[in-house]
């Protein structure tokens, strides 16, 4: 029986073979409470209206919702915050996503967030969910504090687990690696993370073996 359902929503600027939700899908790989949150992944496009994809993530009833923003696709996911908000001001929203890390302040004064995680989410996100949950009773800012996994080797994959059947897709997003050697100050890629982490071969040939069988 789960406790808890978040909708965590992505949204791109068309529909193309790989507008695939790698950001969100990973996040649900990574959350380790199966049985007692339940994640469903929403994918709109900007020929969508922020009206359309806020009624159907409204549908789910959720208890919390978190979206994936970019600088394309901010001004529909900030509307779509608000008419949720408008309708049930109790769903906790939450957002996440490069334009945070590179814009977070621009947003903390929006009452439609109630959270924002800069850089990699995958322990900000469970770190929230253990608040909301009731695991931890300590509630944390509205801006998460910045944390991400040193070993690769610790997120799930999202193909292997079957998150994203790569059956579903003509393309694929397919992450070998994260952050840059560099440290540009105009580029959010690596803000806070210094260096570049790399997938072991051995979960890169297991994903690939699932590619060919996926055809």
């Amino acid at each position: 029986m789960y406790s808890h359902k978040t909708v965590l929503v992505s949204c791109n600027i068309i529909n193309y073979p790989q507008a695939m939700p790698l950001a969100t899908a990973i996040l649900k790989s990574y959350q380790p409470w199966k049985t007692e949150v339940e994640i469903i992944l929403e994918n709109f496009h900007l020929n969508d209206t922020p009206f359309k994809a806020a009624e159907t993530i409204l549908q789910y009833n959720p208890d919390s919702i978190g979206f994936s923003i970019y600088i394309w696709n901010r001004d529909f996911l900030v509307q779509t915050a608000e008419l949720i908000k408008a309708k049930n001001k109790d769903i906790v929203i939450f957002a996440g996503g490069a334009e945070i890390t590179a814009s977070a302040l621009s947003l903390m004064d929006d009452n439609n967030f109630d959270y924002l995680i800069r850089g990699e989410g995958e322990i900000p996100f469970v770190k929230l969910l253990e608040f909301l949950t009731g695991k931890d009773k300590v509630k944390p800012g509205k801006l998460l504090n910045m944390s991400y996994p040193n070993d690769l080797e610790l997120i799930p994959s999202p193909f292997l687990s079957l998150t994203l059947d790569p059956a579903e897709w003509d393309g694929l997003l397919w992450e070998l690696s994260r952050g840059c050697p560099y440290n540009c100050s105009f580029c959010s890629e690596s803000r806070g993370v210094k260096g570049v982490r790399y997938y072991r071969e051995e979960r890169i040939r297991k994903e690939l073996i699932l590619f060919e069988e996926r055809k």
